[in-house]
């Protein structure tokens, strides 16, 4: 026979009950906002605005006479001299490396899809890099809150065509705390 005593005191199955409708109540809340942000972001902050980009033939034609000499059988290839000093500095270098993903026909500045930050120190020889989750969400300055990418996408609406590279590299200076003194696109 079946003892008919139940398996949890009383007050604790209310108590249970009770979390129970909490947690569910707080998961639709949660989910609600979560659709509302989501909602109402745009797929890129600027499309709006039409920013003028300066053409840059980026064809690899070659158009005109070649300044690369050809050479002829058995002749000798030319060494080139450096034409500057080697650097003799001490100082660490970084240098913030970002990459762009532009499709033909798109009317919006792009992104920066991949952003490294590499970093040099001559004392030792050595060198750095750390890759920069594009999604990562940093205080962009002048803009709030935003993921990292869309850093280069702000700087560059104005007319000043390396304004999207000058803000990215202000953007990972202040939020990774680490001077920037160069970057490569």
């Amino acid at each position: 026979m079946r003892s008919s005593q139940p398996v949890l005191p009383g007050w604790l199955t209310y108590l249970l009950s009770i979390a129970f409708v909490f947690s569910g109540i707080a998961v639709v809340v949660f989910a609600y906002f979560t659709f509302q942000v989501m909602l109402n972001r745009p797929l890129n902050p600027l499309e709006q605005s039409v920013a003028a980009v300066a053409g840059v033939d980026l064809s690899l034609e070659q158009t005109g006479p070649s300044d690369v000499p050809t050479l002829l059988p058995g002749q000798a290839t030319p060494t080139l001299i450096p034409t500057s000093e080697p650097w003799e500095g001490t100082d660490r270098v970084n240098i913030l490396l970002m990459g762009i993903d532009r499709r033909p026909g798109e009317a919006f500045i792009s992104r920066t899809d991949t952003m490294m930050l590499i970093s040099l120190d001559p004392v030792t020889e050595s060198a750095s890099i750390l890759s920069i989750p594009r999604d990562l969400y940093v205080l962009i300055p002048g803009h709030g809150r935003d993921r990292i990418n869309t850093a280069f996408v702000y700087g560059s609406a104005g007319d000043n065509p390396v304004g999207g590279a000058a803000l990215a590299m202000q953007t990972v200076e202040y939020n990774l705390g680490v001077p920037v003194n160069h970057y490569i696109l």
